[in-house]
């Protein structure tokens, strides 16, 4: 792009906006030459496009195939020469100093993202345009250099100026310091501080530990650098003691040193969590799905396990069945009792020498297990209608159990769960542990089958698919290995550790800014999110739920992955397939949504690429998966919506229908209607569907939400009528369509497609274009 002598290339698979850029997979690539003499500042004046080895890409999806790392950052780098050797302090502009991102200079990274302290320094007097926010010091050797300035995560930008002021005669521009290790200590711990300094004039200097909270100063050491031409390393090692997070500051002679000069981040001193423990350890025990007021699956075997002394006898009485079984090496036992009709209550007996456990109010049913990220939850009493089905709620044999991740001892995931029942007495707030679709799905099979309903809750916010696969799956789905790597690379350079610091540091610097309220400091806690670690869900909370016998899962996961949506194509049918084996039922069934994305907020907008979109295409392809259903969820958010929409009970109710029709054989409708094929009728499409049976309607007038397209691909708005189950999509601006799309944006289209039964049809598309996140395969949340 030509901008006033400036070349700028931009490799983008979503929307810009010209005030907030976000660098969710862009690449922005820049070429500065720089020039110096003597000590004078170093500013970048002028550009170029001669980068060596660099070629402009034909398009930008040629453009994503050839630079993988591209797709996962938003990057910008600049080559500049130093005519001589020695420290420099690096300013920018047009950045807020809180914001991520690495530095790199001549490859090596200088700074982590979440090391930009929110009180560094600001040059008060400097010219609008100019560097004023002080980055980090940097000893250059004479000769060439490139700096690159990197986010692996949005929102954000990158800087748009800088500059390099020397460091002569300035003792707080000629240091360096780094934490060594985590950034995340107990009290007590050692830890160890590098140090980098020494310049033409010797140089002293005096650090310490400045708590965020009390701004109390603990001494850290003094550390002296002789006079000398480069800069040596020097550390300092210290046990804290007292717990807080702390910035280093220091002092020399009677030059203050700040955390924008030392830029060594955050450290965080704290008890680490204590785990959630386990089930309370005793010789025996049984797992807590198997608890009091548990749903049991009928029709089906019936494993149950727990654990006891090594090699000690068990005995495990339910109904009129009775098994024995012995605890292996590790503890473990396990039973598995003959298929049982619906019914209830009975009482689980598992006993061995000297102790006796009782579970009361069993009843057999059917068990489905509920999965995914946040839009699985939902409080039903936050729910569209949710307080008036609470209290109308008289389902005592319908029940949910909510799973709470738990690690023993030993590593072993025995997670705790706690079911409760559907029957509200008439008091809505009696079902206030309810989630909305489980309600319904529940309410819904219970009044169709006549039979108890166990509803099993496993869902975690805002998870990518590879945190729900298996270890196993990891290292033999390929689309998957690039997730992995990146996620053990974020761990080598403690970026979890990091990005929680960053958030504790937030939350201290806005109770400075509310004036210290009393009864509200900030709770210097250890909380690292690792809900993305790859497997790291599936080894908590699904691997631990097998070999319990169930009817099938529910599935509502995907917005996490939708800027990697066409490596979805391949991880989520593998994930089918693995969880399937981890159950021994290659023909479970599998029932999932395609997610609404975005906001309630109509889209005025031109069609385009949308990433949202690629992710729903890849889970309507997945139908081809054997014993699969989708419903459909885009039509459910209002204005007022946001990707957490309210209307949750409706897919419950779809669910249900899903389940009723393809699991128990109901003869009802199931699905709206589906896409099959297309005819050009001079100047239109008419688009073919299955499951439009009585014909077609649009909801609320005349269909919307299409776009049509030429051979030259530029999408437009089109003009669409029913007529029968078909649909005809034309647009005067397009007189020689080739292709459409429906609903193919991030927000509500007007997309309005229903069959007679009032289903929705699926966000789809005709073409076989090329899309914008192929070849995606890592997305960092931090």
């Amino acid at each position: 792009i030509p901008c006033g002598g400036i070349r700028i290339a931009i490799f983008i698979h979503m929307n810009i906006s010209w005030r907030r850029l976000l660098l969710i997979g862009i690449g922005i690539v820049v070429h500065g030459t720089l020039l110096a003499a003597g000590d004078t500042v170093v500013k970048r004046q002028g550009w170029d496009y001669d980068r060596a080895g660099f070629q402009e890409p034909a398009n930008e999806i040629e453009q994503l195939r050839q630079e993988p790392h591209l797709k996962v950052t938003g990057w910008a780098e600049y080559d500049f020469e130093m005519p001589e050797a020695g420290w420099y302090e690096l300013w920018i502009a047009d950045v807020p100093p809180e914001w991520n991102r690495d530095v790199y200079l001549d490859g090596e990274l200088m700074i982590r993202r979440g090391f930009s302290n929110r009180d560094t320094d600001v040059d008060k007097d400097a010219v609008r345009g100019e560097a004023n926010v002080k980055e980090m010091n940097l000893f250059l050797n004479k000769g060439k250099h490139t700096l690159r300035y990197q986010r692996f995560s949005g929102p954000g930008r990158l800087p748009n100026l800088w500059e390099l002021r020397p460091a002569v005669g300035r003792p707080e521009a000629s240091i360096r310091v780094r934490i060594e290790g985590s950034p995340i200590v107990e009290p007590g711990d050692a830890v160890t501080f590098s140090v980098w300094g020494g310049s033409p004039e010797a140089t002293s200097y005096a650090l310490f530990l400045e708590d965020q909270l009390t701004e109390e100063l603990t001494p850290l050491g003094t550390i002296a650098f002789p006079a000398i031409s480069e800069p040596i390393e020097k550390s300092l090692v210290l046990a804290v003691e007292k717990p807080g997070l702390y910035s280093v500051v220091g002092r020399s002679g009677d030059v203050e040193l700040g955390e924008a000069d030392l830029k060594v981040g955050y450290l965080l001193v704290a008890e680490a969590d204590a785990p959630r423990p386990a089930p309370k350890a005793t010789r025996l025990q049984v797992a807590e799905f198997f608890k009091s007021g548990a749903i049991l699956q009928r029709d089906k075997p019936l494993p149950i396990w727990g654990w006891a002394q090594p090699d000690k006898s068990v005995t495990v009485q339910l109904a009129d069945q009775k098994q024995e079984a012995f605890a292996d090496k590790d503890g473990r036992w396990q039973v598995a009792f003959e298929p049982m009709s619906a019914g209830g209550p009975y009482e689980l007996v598992v006993a061995t020498e000297g102790e006796t456990i009782r579970s009361t109010d069993i009843w057999l049913g059917e068990v489905w297990v509920l999965s995914g990220q946040s839009n699985m939850g939902g409080p039903l009493l936050k729910c569209t209608g949710g307080k008036e089905a609470a209290k109308k709620a008289n389902f005592p044999t319908v029940r949910m159990a909510r799973v709470i991740e738990a690690e023993t001892a030993s590593g072993e995931q025995r997670p705790h769960v706690y079911w409760f029942n559907a029957d509200s007495g008439g008091d809505p707030q009696r079902l206030n542990r309810w989630l909305g679709i489980h309600f319904a799905f529940g309410r819904d099979l219970y009044e169709a089958l006549g039979v108890p309903v166990g509803l099993i809750a496993v869902n975690r916010g805002g998870t990518q698919i590879a945190s729900w696969s298996s270890e196993e799956l990891l290292r033999s789905e390929p689309s998957l290995s690039a997730m992995t790597e990146g996620w053990q690379q974020q761990e080598s350079e403690y970026v979890p550790q990091i990005v929680w610091i960053q958030k504790l540091a937030a939350q201290i610097h806005q109770w400075h800014e509310n004036g210290e309220p009393a009864g509200k400091v900030p709770e210097l806690k250890v909380k690292v999110d690792t809900r993305n670690k790859p497997s790291g869900n599936y080894k908590a909370l699904i691997e631990p739920l097998a070999p319990m016998a169930l009817r099938g899962i529910l599935w509502y996961q995907g917005e996490s992955d939708s800027q990697m949506a066409v490596a979805y194509r391949q991880r989520f049918p593998a994930l089918i397939d693995s969880w399937r084996e981890l159950w021994g039922d290659p023909a479970l069934p599998f029932i999932y949504a395609q997610i609404a994305y975005g906001n309630g907020a109509p889209y005025d907008g031109q069609p385009g690429e949308d990433a949202g979109s690629e992710l729903k295409e890849a889970q309507l392809l997945t139908l081809e998966v054997p014993n699969t259903a989708m419903i459909v969820t885009n039509d459910l958010m209002t204005p007022k919506d946001n990707v957490h929409y309210h209307d949750k009970l409706t897919v419950g109710d779809r669910f249900a229908k899903a389940a009723l029709a393809t699991v128990y054989g109901k003869d009802i409708v199931s699905s709206g209607p589906v896409y099959t094929h297309m005819n050009k009728e001079g100047q239109s499409l008419r688009l073919y569907f299955d499951n439009a049976e009585g014909g077609l309607s649009a909801k609320d007038g005349k269909p919307g939400g299409f776009a049509v397209a030429g051979e030259d691909r530029n999408w437009v708005w089109a003009d669409a009528s029913i007529d029968g189950d078909t649909v005809l999509v034309s647009s005067p601006e397009v007189p020689d369509p080739v292709a459409a799309r429906y609903s193919w944006t991030k927000q509500p289209s007007g997309g309005n497609l229903y069959n007679q039964a009032g289903l929705p049809a699926p966000v789809f598309r005709t073409d076989e274009w090329p899309l914008s996140t192929e070849g995606v395969e890592w997305f960092s949340q931090d």
